[in-house]
């Protein structure tokens, strides 16, 4: 990677690497997230990795683009990845406990209560493939 970025390690279920970045646009997702979800610092098994982009404003997370363990690759969507990156940025004071993540699949609606320490994830769902087996 060319920059240094802040980075935040977390677990909703599954361990993540939430990176704040400028423009998620100019990262190589492939290159920087194979390089981050490898880290010996998120042990053998590795991590997601979300480049979140905020608004201006700082007030809610404006994009995040996920690179996934397993899948290698960047996807459509992360719902753990979303979960994740509201967390860490209300832990960082940059959003409130509810905030709209904008994913490449969409819009989702993120509630953290603290008071739980449940997250809630709100959003569209469609069938995008049917099969038999």
């Amino acid at each position: 990677p060319d920059e240094n970025y802040p980075v935040y390690k977390g677990s909703v279920g599954v361990p993540h690497a939430v990176v704040l970045v400028r423009d998620p646009g100019s990262v190589n997702i492939q290159e920087s997230g194979m390089w981050l979800r490898h880290h010996p610092d998120f042990g053998p098994q590795g991590a997601n990795v979300d480049f979140v982009q905020l608004r201006s404003d700082y007030s809610k997370p404006a994009t995040i683009r996920t690179f996934e363990r397993g899948v290698e690759a960047e996807t459509l969507a992360c719902g753990t990845g979303c979960c994740a990156t509201a967390v860490a940025c209300v832990l960082n004071d940059v959003t409130d406990d509810t905030v709209t993540v904008h994913v490449l699949g969409g819009e989702i609606e993120i509630s953290w209560d603290r008071s739980e320490n449940l997250v809630y994830m709100t959003g569209p769902a469609e069938t995008v493939f049917e099969g038999l087996y």
